[in-house]
């Protein structure tokens, strides 16, 4: 099943493959993860002036997620956060300077779900992302320092458009509930457990030719 997202609509799940598990109280979850789903067609541009990489011109990127989760014999997953911020939380309130979305019951996968695998693509604004490591701007910048301590002078690397590596930080928490309550639909806070875990994703980044 595959749901296409934007930023301001429903739902996202998101879990995670490229960094360690942040297990929290999962007797009622087995498993959750997340990873990469497809091959990116976009590109992370950034722009030169005055002799420095200065700013990301790409506005939107669209990211390509597949979400797993499955709760123990009983229970059943019944909810979700995604966000691009360590410490998302499905019974709080969202962050205010960055993305998330929550989903649950139908919007998840149903209200009968012991597993959930969901492939999305919600289409987000990068100045609500939060990098992993270094961001673009950055990058680009520590590998023009690097072609110039080659040998290359600056203007001839602000004259040529390089590519470098990036990585996004996503996290998800899932939420489990006894079957009972997930078919009811009268559950919350005291009858869940839930469990958390973290992708770093990858984007490609072009350094493009400025002045």
């Amino acid at each position: 099943m595959k749901r296409t997202l934007k930023a301001s609509a429903v739902t996202a799940f998101v879990l995670a493959t490229a960094l360690p598990f942040v297990a929290e109280a999962k007797d009622w979850i087995e498993s959750v993860s997340i990873a990469k789903d497809g091959i990116d067609v976009q590109t992370v541009d950034v722009t030169a002036t005055g002799g420095k990489y200065t700013a990301i011109k790409t506005s939107n990127y669209r990211f390509g997620l597949r979400l797993n989760a499955r709760a123990t014999s009983g229970e059943r997953i019944i909810a979700g956060i995604v966000g691009s911020y360590n410490g998302v939380q499905y019974f709080e309130g969202s962050h205010p300077n960055k993305w998330d979305v929550k989903m649950a019951g139908r919007n998840f996968g149903g209200t009968d779900a012991r597993t959930i695998g969901l492939s999305i693509d919600p289409q987000l604004k990068l100045s609500k992302l939060t990098w992993q490591g270094k961001d673009p701007i950055k990058l680009c910048n520590e590998l023009m320092a690097a072609k110039i301590k080659n040998g290359v002078s600056k203007a001839e690397v602000l004259s040529t458009t390089w590519t470098t590596k990036a990585n996004v930080f996503f996290q998800l928490q899932a939420v489990a509930v006894k079957k009972n309550k997930a078919q009811s639909g009268k559950w919350g806070l005291k009858d869940a457990t839930t469990e958390r875990a973290s992708l770093s994703y990858p984007v490609s980044v072009r350094c493009l030719a400025g002045n």
